[in-house]
């Protein structure tokens, strides 16, 4: 198995089994595996270049290739290198393990969060959690008046 070390950022390392499709990540908290899957390489890597507001021409060139490269990676005719891979987790500002974080649907944005209350002192912190909880429990008050009930829908 192919062993990169990482010692930057949250995750420790990442380990790529040849014989298997798995990506194993290594991060401080845990450990999580991720079946890998060549269409959701290239349909995560496009739908986070988008959210970046980045074009594949300029990403291709800021990442020093050929002005086609990230348009070779999106319509199927190429995977990049491990390396490469890397290099683009950082140009998007996120983590292999963000990268690969289905659950998480915008971790450009989370990631710039996390760095920016990192410093934050602890009053602060819980000021900021306050606000968000707020916000989630406003937001499905929301929700929940635009469900029909079930007598709406007879």
């Amino acid at each position: 198995c192919f062993l990169l070390h990482l010692l930057r950022k949250s995750c420790i390392y990442l380990e790529i089994q040849p014989i298997l499709p798995l990506i194993i990540v290594y991060t401080i908290e845990k450990v999580v595996v991720f079946l890998m899957d060549d269409n959701f390489i290239r349909q995560r890597m496009t739908e986070l270049r988008i959210k970046k507001g980045v074009s594949e021409y300029k990403m291709s060139t800021d990442l020093g290739h050929s002005k086609s490269y990230i348009q070779s990676i999106s319509s199927g005719r190429a995977l990049p290198s491990l390396s490469e891979f890397i290099f683009m987790c950082e140009y998007l500002g996120i983590t292999p393990k963000d990268f690969f974080d289905e659950g998480d649907t915008d971790p450009i944005l989370v990631r710039q969060l996390y760095n920016t209350v990192r410093e934050m002192p602890d009053k602060d912190l819980l000021a900021l959690i306050n606000i968000a909880e707020r916000l989630n429990e406003k937001q499905q008050v929301l929700d929940s008046l635009r469900r029909p009930t079930s007598t709406e829908t007879r």
